[in-house]
């Protein structure tokens, strides 16, 4: 199997690197760079479901995170995007729709007729887009799903001392919130060098290899053993973030 993949994706490192990644296996045939809702109605969904006070708990670990990873996390960043990052692939055709549920997606896809579609960064793909096609959407998840679905599952694996289900997913995409079929898993190992934002990057080296084997071989890893629930999860708050620094489970 030599999959022709169709990359949807949002503008950002992550969706860059499994480009490159794919476009050197040779499975990927265009790239569809789709846009986000705007950054209020996204603060509105988040303060309806959460309430303020999580919110601004929310936003202000993200802030934190993000300045002392500046301050510390760089020299890590670095070593592991090596080998990784880089432009877009030249030569690849690419193309632009306003949000991932656009008449825009399903009419790309269509004149594309990939083989597979491959999700990455964007937000949830409505009933409507998953069903425009036959062919299949697969994603890569940052954490070991059923166990961590949503968001940071390293993160809250680290925070639930779950050692054993820090990781990430390579699975199919369905109508619910990543519980669709498990193509492969792999674990990882943070270092105390790393910190929130670079338990991402830790993933992606690890799904990527999953992700082109899925894509070109027939030999399929599934998934690995020890699942014991199934949760959805969200952003951690200061109160999650704070105490795994002065645990030192996490650099910064």
């Amino acid at each position: 199997m030599n999959c022709r993949a169709l990359l949807l994706c949002d503008d950002g490192l992550t969706s860059r690197l499994v480009a490159r990644a794919l476009a050197a296996a040779g499975n990927l045939e265009a790239i569809l760079i789709v846009g986000r809702r705007p950054l209020g109605a996204r603060l509105r969904w988040r303060l309806k479901r959460h309430g303020a006070l999580t919110l601004a708990s929310q936003l202000a670990c993200a802030a934190i995170a993000r300045v002392l990873a500046q301050l510390f996390g760089r020299p890590r960043r670095n070593e592991l995007l090596r080998g990784l990052d880089g432009p877009w692939p030249a030569g690849v055709p690419t193309y632009r729709a306003a949000h991932v549920n656009h008449s825009d997606v399903v009419d790309r896809i269509a004149s594309t007729k990939p083989d597979v579609v491959v999700l990455n960064g964007t937000e949830i793909v409505k009933a409507e887009t998953l069903d425009s096609t036959g062919a299949p959407f697969i994603n890569v998840h940052c954490g070991l799903t059923p166990d961590y679905r949503g968001v940071h599952g390293a993160f809250w694996a680290m925070w639930n001392g779950d050692l054993t289900r820090v990781g990430v997913t390579v699975h199919r995409v369905d109508r619910g919130v990543d519980t669709g079929e498990i193509v492969a898993q792999a674990r990882i190992e943070p270092t105390r060098r790393d910190g929130f934002l670079t338990l991402p990057l830790l993933q992606y080296r690890a799904a990527l290899p999953l992700l082109v084997d899925y894509l070109t071989s027939s030999a399929k890893p599934g998934p690995l053993t020890g699942s014991t629930f199934s949760r959805q999860w969200y952003h951690p708050g200061l109160g999650h973030y704070l105490p795994m620094i002065i645990a030192r489970r996490l650099a910064f």
